[in-house]
C-alpha cells in the first residue's frame, strides 16, 4: 500500500518534470488549484510553479490528476469591463485558452509585412493614393473580421494577437509610438521657414485649437442624437481639433508645393498636438467631476505649454553636446552612438515631460528641432541618420494607423455601443460641421496670417482647411476617453456615461475615416485646381532640356562602353529603342516632344537652356545657383571641412534661405551674409567694456569664424559658377555677373581681414581636406579588400593621431595670435604663409571642395589625387 501510494504521488511529479523540460519556451500559465491525488495545498502550489506549458496541463488532464470544474482561467475581468473579444457569455469564458505574451509579436510583424506590400503596390500602380489611408482601412477590416469570424472556443494565434493589441493601454500606445513620430517629423524642419511661419502656426495651434474645440463641442452638445454633457462634448471637440496631415504633407512634397505651405500645415500639426492634449485633459477631468477655476485652467495650460518648451530646450542642448562628443568620423561606432542618443532623447523627453506634468509632445518637438538645427552638421553620416529616422517613421505610422483602424473596426463590429440608426447617420453631418468649423478657424485668422511672414493667399488657406486631416493621435485620445470607467472620486461611472463615451469613440473613429478617405485622396486634385503647384514655362523648358541632355550623354556613354569585349554580341536594336530613342525624352506635364534631330538643329544640346533667355526667368536660374551652393555647404559639413562645433553652417544656410525669398530681386546671398558678419562684429566690439581678456578672446573667435565663413562661401560660389555655366547655358549672363560681383566682394572683405586669422582658417580647412582624403582612401581600400579590418583600424588610429597633433598645433597658433602663448613655443611655420610648403605641389586653380569639375590637378598627379577634393588656399583666377 505504501509503495502504491508513493508511485501515485511520484507519477504526476515525473509527468510534470518531463513536460516542463519539453515546453520550456511555451511560457508560464496558471494551473487549477483542484488537483487530485495531492494531499496538501502547498504541494499543489509547488507543482503549479513547476508546471510550465499548456502541453503539460493537457497531459495531466488525460492522466486524471487534474480536472476542469468550469472555473474561468486566465486574466480575470471586472464584471463591468467587456472582454477583449466583445460580449462573451459565461460558456465562452469557460473555454478561454491561455495566451502567450509573445503572441503579440505576430500582429506587429504581420502588420509590417502588410505595410511593406501596400507601400510597394501603391508606389508602382497607385501613386496618388495615400499610404496611411490604406493602412487605416486595412486595420478597420482586420478589427471587424476579428470580431465577426473569430472562433471564441479555440481562437487562432493571429486572432489572439489582434485581441491583445486591441486591449493595449491608450497611454502605452501614445508613449510607444508618438515620440519617434514627433522627433522624426521635427528633425528636418527648416529654421528660416519656421521663423516666418511661427506666429501663424502658434495662432492656429493655440487660439485656433481652443476655438475649434468649443465650436465642435457646442455643436455636438446641441445637435447630437445621444445626449452628451457639455464637458464630454468639449472633450470630443478637443480631440477633433488635433490635425494629423501625414498623407497631405506627402502629397504636397510629391507635387512640389511651396515650402511655406508645407511648414504651415506640418508646423501647425506638430504644435497643436500638444495643445489639444492639454485642452482634452482639462475637459476630461471636468467631465469626471474635478473642479477648475478660471485661474487654475490658465495656470495649468501655461504650465504644460511653457514647461514643455523649456524642458525641450534643455533636452535639446544636452542632446547637442552628447552628439558632439560622439562625432568622430574615424570611429564607426559613433554612428550607432549618435542614433542611440537621438532615440533616447526622443523617448526620455516625452516621458520626463509627462512625468513632470508638462507637455511631453512639445518637449519632444522642441528637443528634435534643436537637434536638427544645430547638431546635423556633426552627424558622422547625415544621410544614414536621416534614413534611420525615415524608417522609424515608416514603422511607427504603419503600426499606429493599422492599430487605430483595428480598434475602431473591432468596437464597431462588436455592437458594444448599442447604436441606433440615427446615431450612426449623424456621422455625415458631424463631418460637414467639422469642415465648416475648420474653415471658420482658418479664415478667422486669415487677416492676421496674410500679413505675417510671406503672407497667405486664400488658395493656400483653402488647402489648409481641406488638408486638416485627423489621425492616430485623436484616435488614441478617443480610446483613452472611452476606456475611462471611474471618476475623480474613484466611483464607477454609470452605464449611461459609459455608453456615451463609447458613442464618442465611434463618432471620432468614423470622422477620422471620412477625412482620410475623402480629404486625403482629393488633396492633390484640389492643389492643381487652385493652381498652387503650377509650374512656370522656364521650369518646364529646363526639365525638357535636361531630359534631352541626358539622352545625349547616355548615347556617348553607350558608344564608349559598347566597345569592350564583355559586351560583344549585345542586342543593339533593343538598347537603341528603349534607352537611347528620342521618344523617351518627354516632359511629364502633357507637352508633345519634338523630334530629336530638330532639337539638334536648334543647338539645345550644346547649351541646354539657351532658350530661357527668351523667357526672362532669371529668378529660376538664381534658384538653381542657390541650391547648388547649399549642396556644396552640406558637402563640406558632411566631410568635416567646416568648423563643426560653431554656427558657420547655420549662418551660410540662413543666407541661402533669405536669398531664396529674394530671387526676383537678384542674387542676394552674399549681401545677407555680409550684413550678418558686420552685425556680429559690432556686437563683439561691444564686449570691450567687459574686460581686456574677454574682448580679446571674443574678437579673435569672431575673426576666425568670419574668415572661415568667407572661405566657405568662395568655395561654394566657385563650384556654383561652374555648375551654372554647364547647366544653364551661355545665355544667363545676368546671373553670372551677379555671382561674379558677389565673389569679388567676398574676396575684398577677406583681403581686409587680419592675415594671421585668415591663414589659420585656411590651414584648418586644408588639414581637414587632407584628413578627409586619407579617411576615404582607407575606406576605399577596405571595400576593395586590399586591407583587412584590423589593418584598416590600425590606419584609422594613425590618421586620428595625426589629426590630434595637428589640432594641438592649430590651438597653439590661435593662442599665439592673441598673445597667450609665446611664439617660440609653436612649431615654426609662418602664419603669413597661405599654403602648405610641399615638394612639387600639384597646381590647383579652383577654390572649391567636393567632387566638382572645377578641380584642376596637375598631369603628374596620381589617380587617387585626381579623385580627391582639394581645397585651394589662393583665390582662383577668372
Amino acid at each position: 500500500m505504501a509503495t502504491n501510494l508513493a508511485l501515485q504521488r511520484l507519477t504526476p511529479l515525473a509527468a510534470v518534470l518531463l513536460c516542463s523540460v519539453v515546453s520550456l519556451s511555451a511560457g508560464a500559465f496558471s494551473m487549477p488549484e483542484h488537483c487530485l491525488g495531492m494531499s496538501t495545498k502547498s504541494e499543489c502550489v509547488l507543482w503549479q510553479k513547476m508546471l510550465d506549458g499548456i502541453e503539460a496541463n493537457r497531459m495531466l488532464k488525460e492522466m486524471g490528476y487534474i480536472h476542469d470544474d468550469g472555473e474561468r482561467r486566465g486574466r480575470q475581468l471586472p464584471e463591468n469591463e467587456p472582454s477583449s473579444a466583445g460580449n462573451h457569455s459565461g460558456e465562452d469564458a469557460s473555454h478561454e485558452t491561455h495566451v502567450h505574451p509573445h503572441t503579440a509579436l505576430l500582429f506587429m510583424f504581420s502588420t509590417v509585412c502588410f505595410g511593406c506590400f501596400i507601400n510597394w503596390f501603391l508606389s508602382r500602380y497607385m501613386p496618388s493614393v495615400p499610404y496611411t489611408v490604406v493602412l487605416y482601412l486595412l486595420g478597420m477590416l482586420m478589427g471587424a473580421m476579428e470580431q465577426v469570424l473569430k472562433d471564441k472556443e479555440n481562437p487562432a494565434a493571429f486572432s489572439q494577437s489582434i485581441d491583445m493589441w486591441i486591449n493595449i493601454d491608450p497611454h502605452m500606445m501614445l508613449h510607444a509610438f508618438l515620440p519617434a513620430l514627433l522627433f522624426g517629423d521635427s528633425l528636418s524642419i527648416n529654421r528660416h521657414q519656421l521663423s516666418k511661419c511661427l506666429v501663424s502656426c502658434t495662432l492656429l495651434a493655440t487660439l485656433g485649437v481652443l476655438a475649434g474645440a468649443f465650436l465642435t463641442g457646442a455643436i455636438m452638445h446641441s445637435l447630437s442624437p445621444k445626449s452628451l454633457t457639455f464637458y464630454e462634448a468639449c472633450s470630443a471637440g478637443s480631440i477633433l481639433a488635433a490635425t494629423d496631415p501625414v498623407a497631405v504633407v506627402a502629397i504636397l512634397n510629391s507635387l512640389g508645393a511651396s515650402p511655406k505651405l508645407n511648414m504651415l500645415i506640418s508646423g501647425e500639426s506638430l504644435m497643436n498636438d500638444g495643445v489639444a492634449i492639454v485642452i482634452y485633459t482639462v475637459f476630461q477631468n471636468l467631465s469626471l467631476g474635478q473642479d477648475y477655476g478660471a485661474g487654475d485652467v490658465i495656470t495649468y495650460f501655461l504650465q504644460l505649454f511653457l514647461g514643455g518648451i523649456g524642458l525641450g530646450l534643455g533636452f535639446g542642448i544636452v542632446t547637442y553636446y552628447a552628439i558632439m562628443l560622439a562625432s568622430n568620423k574615424m570611429k564607426h561606432d559613433d554612428t550607432l552612438i549618435q542614433t542611440g542618443i537621438m532615440f533616447a532623447a526622443a523617448y526620455l523627453s516625452f516621458w520626463v515631460g509627462e512625468y513632470l506634468e508638462v507637455s511631453g509632445v512639445l518637449c519632444t518637438v522642441v528637443c528634435s528641432m534643436v537637434t536638427g538645427m544645430y547638431a546635423q552638421q556633426m552627424f558622422v553620416s547625415r544621410g544614414l541618420a536621416l534614413h534611420v529616422w525615415h524608417f522609424a517613421e515608416f514603422i511607427g505610422n504603419t503600426l499606429l494607423f493599422v492599430l487605430a483602424g483595428t480598434i475602431i473596426g473591432a468596437n464597431f463590429a462588436s455592437g458594444d455601443a448599442h447604436l441606433r440608426a440615427m446615431e450612426v447617420l449623424w456621422v455625415a453631418p458631424l463631418y460637414l460641421f467639422g469642415i465648416v468649423v475648420r474653415a471658420v478657424v482658418v479664415f478667422g485668422f486669415f487677416p492676421c496670417m496674410a500679413r505675417l511672414g510671406d503672407g497667405l493667399t486664400w488658395r493656400e488657406a483653402s488647402m489648409m482647411v481641406w488638408g486638416g486631416l485627423r489621425g492616430a493621435l485623436g484616435l488614441a485620445l478617443a480610446v483613452d476617453f472611452a476606456h475611462t470607467r471611474t471618476d475623480k472620486a474613484g466611483e464607477a461611472l454609470d452605464s449611461d456615461a459609459i455608453q456615451r463615451r463609447k458613442y464618442i469613440l465611434f463618432q471620432i473613429g468614423m470622422f477620422t475615416t471620412l477625412t482620410l478617405v475623402v480629404n486625403a485622396p482629393t488633396a492633390g486634385h484640389l492643389l492643381r485646381k487652385l493652381g498652387i503647384v503650377r509650374t512656370t514655362k522656364a521650369q518646364d523648358q529646363m526639365l525638357r532640356d535636361h531630359e534631352i541632355k541626358l539622352a545625349q550623354d547616355s548615347r556617348k556613354y553607350y558608344e564608349r562602353i559598347a566597345q569592350f569585349l564583355n559586351f560583344e554580341g549585345h542586342c543593339k536594336d533593343d538598347i537603341e529603342e528603349y534607352f537611347l530613342a528620342a521618344d523617351d525624352c518627354k516632359l511629364h506635364h502633357g507637352q508633345e516632344e519634338e523630334d530629336y534631330q530638330k532639337a539638334l538643329s536648334r543647338n539645345w544640346l550644346r547649351h541646354p537652356t539657351n532658350m530661357l533667355s527668351d523667357v526672362g526667368e532669371n529668378s529660376m536660374r538664381r534658384g538653381v545657383v542657390l541650391r547648388c551652393m547649399e549642396a556644396e555647404y552640406w558637402k563640406m559639413a558632411d566631410r568635416g571641412l567646416l568648423p563643426r562645433d560653431s554656427e558657420v553652417l547655420q549662418d551660410l544656410t540662413a543666407a541661402i534661405d533669405q536669398a531664396k525669398d529674394d530671387v526676383k530681386l537678384g542674387l542676394t546671398d552674399w549681401k545677407h551674409l555680409d550684413d550678418h558678419l558686420t552685425f556680429r562684429a559690432k556686437c563683439a566690439a561691444c564686449t570691450k567694456y567687459c574686460g581686456a581678456t574677454c574682448f580679446k578672446y571674443l574678437m579673435a573667435e569672431m575673426e576666425y569664424l568670419e574668415a572661415s565663413e568667407i572661405l566657405c562661401y568662395l568655395h561654394a560660389a566657385e563650384a556654383s559658377r561652374k555648375q551654372a555655366k554647364e547647366h544653364l547655358g551661355q545665355g544667363n549672363t545676368e546671373v553670372l555677373e551677379e555671382l561674379n560681383e558677389n565673389i569679388a566682394s567676398a574676396r575684398t572683405r577677406l583681403a581686409k581681414m587680419d592675415g594671421g586669422q585668415v591663414s589659420l582658417a585656411k590651414t584648418c580647412q586644408l588639414s581637414q581636406a587632407i584628413l578627409d582624403f586619407q579617411r576615404r582612401m582607407v575606406e576605399k581600400w577596405l571595400e576593395a579588400g586590399v586591407l583587412t579590418a584590423g589593418e584598416g583600424h590600425h590606419m584609422h588610429e594613425h590618421i586620428e593621431a595625426s589629426a590630434a597633433r595637428m589640432h594641438s598645433c592649430i590651438w597653439k597658433r590661435w593662442n599665439a595670435l592673441i598673445g597667450e602663448v609665446p611664439s617660440n613655443q609653436v612649431v615654426p611655420i609662418s602664419l603669413q604663409q597661405a599654403t602648405v610648403q610641399k615638394p612639387a605641389p600639384p597646381t590647383v586653380s579652383a577654390s572649391i571642395i567636393g567632387q566638382s569639375p572645377a578641380v584642376a590637378v596637375a598631369p603628374e598627379a596620381s589617380e587617387a589625387e585626381a579623385s580627391t577634393p582639394v581645397l585651394a588656399l589662393k583665390p582662383a583666377s577668372e
